[in-house]
């Protein structure tokens, strides 16, 4: 049987969101679960969609999954080429 020091259970766009911002704060030998059933890790239901009408209902200068970092999502947006007014609301895929 496997021990771990933590457990999320979840697979989503909040479970990884929430792993990867605990991460700097475990010891560096913790091991970390994450529990989901779908193997697209990330891409929760709010995110997984394929329709590109689909927006994210929140602007993107207010998506940043670090709180010392809140230009981050604009940045990740811009290095993918697709720059967008941080009042604008991005697609989902």
């Amino acid at each position: 049987m496997m021990i771990y020091d933590v457990a999320v259970v979840g697979s989503g766009f909040s479970a990884i969101s929430l792993v990867i911002n605990l991460l700097p704060l475990l010891p560096p030998d913790a091991s970390v679960a994450i529990v989901g059933d779908d193997a697209g890790f990330g891409r929760g239901t709010a995110y997984r969609t394929e329709l590109h009408l689909h927006r994210l209902n929140v602007p993107a200068a207010r998506m940043s999954a670090f709180a010392d970092r809140p230009d981050d999502f604009l940045d990740w947006l811009k290095r993918r080429e697709r720059s967008l007014d941080g009042s604008g609301f991005a697609i989902r895929n």
